[in-house]
């Protein structure tokens, strides 16, 4: 695969083309398009994502800022006094990146919808319309695959959220890893080896992550109410149906703070937090845009 994050320089009125039409999408559909801010006073919340640290002049006082890693916090906060449907595509910023998939900068789309938790089918619908004819069959019959099943489907291995019961399936089906590997590790290490099998014969969404995955989700028992997209072994898209209790909100944002430098706790419970049902996705617009060239013809 070529450097995804150059194809729209190579074909800018093909990528304007693509970008009006996810606009019109969202718009008639009664979306809000928004526009936050990119420099943040705190890091993002998951452990693996780098944000990018910079030092800004405020009032003659030097702080420590951060470009955002996705528009999640300031659009979460702003549903709390404009409850609509909102979307917002923007460029964001994750340090230590690098590949044909990932750069420090790239694009995000990122939605969130207060009337709909069937966010799945409206990404579905999002991609037919962008495929059209090109990609009828594949994008109108998503495949479904839940985050267990696709470890025996996949890879030949028994899911296990126990550590030493997953490192025993592992050792049983021949995988190797190293002693140190926590539960995390290993289960990151299979995951790359899962995508490669992803969205091959039709536009593949991986559901029911275990809940210790579900980020920021709503929980129904052990199982995440978070789904990630793939389009040919690549991920396009994650989301989830929104955590409403503000006290796991407060936990999760307690157990960052062990690992980001964290200032202020209880601000960030309140812009993440919302008391209505409500669900959000992103969707990394370079990557979609790549399989949206090529279904044009422009790579071949």
């Amino acid at each position: 695969m070529i450097d995804i994050f150059s194809v729209p320089l190579k074909a800018p009125k093909l990528y304007e083309e693509f970008i009006d039409k996810i606009r019109s999408f969202y718009k008639k559909r009664g979306y809000t398009e928004v526009f936050t801010p990119y420099i943040q006073d705190e890091p993002n919340l998951e452990k693996y994502i780098k944000p990018v640290e910079i030092e800004i002049t405020y009032c003659g006082k030097k702080e420590k800022a951060y470009l955002h890693t996705s528009p999640e916090r300031h659009m979460k906060a702003l549903l709390k006094t404009y409850k609509s449907n909102i979307f917002q595509i923007a460029k964001v910023f994750r340090d230590e990146e690098c590949g044909n998939l990932n750069n420090v900068e790239f694009t995000m789309l990122e939605c969130y919808n207060i009337e709909n938790m069937d966010i799945i089918n409206e990404i579905s619908e999002l991609v037919f319309e962008l495929f059209g004819e090109n990609i009828k069959d594949i994008s109108t019959t998503p495949k479904l695959t839940r985050f267990e099943k696709a470890f025996e489907e996949y890879i030949g291995v028994i899911f296990s959220e126990d550590e030493d019961i997953l490192k025993n399936n592992l050792i049983s089906f021949g995988y190797e890893f190293d002693d140190k590997d926590t539960w995390e590790d290993l289960v990151d290490k299979m995951m790359v080896q899962i995508q490669e099998h992803l969205g091959k014969s039709q536009i593949e969404f991986l559901i029911d992550f275990p809940c210790k995955m579900g980020v920021l989700s709503k929980c129904d028992g052990d199982i995440s109410r978070r789904f990630e997209l793939f389009i040919d072994g690549v991920e396009i898209a994650n989301g989830w149906v929104e955590e409403t209790s503000e006290d796991k909100i407060r936990d999760i944002i307690e157990n960052a703070s062990s690992y980001k430098p964290i200032k202020d706790k209880e601000k960030l419970v309140k812009d993440y937090h919302n008391d209505f049902s409500y669900a959000g996705y992103s969707i990394g617009v370079e990557r979609l845009f790549y399989f949206y060239a090529t279904s044009k013809g422009l790579l071949g």
